[in-house]
């Protein structure tokens, strides 16, 4: 069991792993960015919320389609 550097849990880094690689269809991998260090959950959320920021940046350059609510919510 390891515990989590963000909530403090222990979990099971195999689950944490499954779990991660799950939500990102295998887009993201786990060992690549949290080595055992974040639980799912918290892997999970902040990928998610560098994925929204990103694309954030992205509609304000021009990149993508502009979403003035996605932008105030993530930037």
């Amino acid at each position: 069991m390891a515990r989590c550097t963000e909530c403090g849990t222990l979990f099971d880094i195999d689950d944490a792993r499954d779990d991660y690689n799950a939500e990102f269809n295998g887009e993201l991998d786990y060992d690549e960015d949290f080595v055992g260090t974040k639980c799912g959950n918290c892997a999970i959320s902040q990928s998610a919320s560098e994925i929204n920021v990103g694309a954030a940046i992205d509609m304000m350059n021009g990149e993508i389609e502009y979403d003035a609510d996605h932008v105030e919510k993530y930037l």
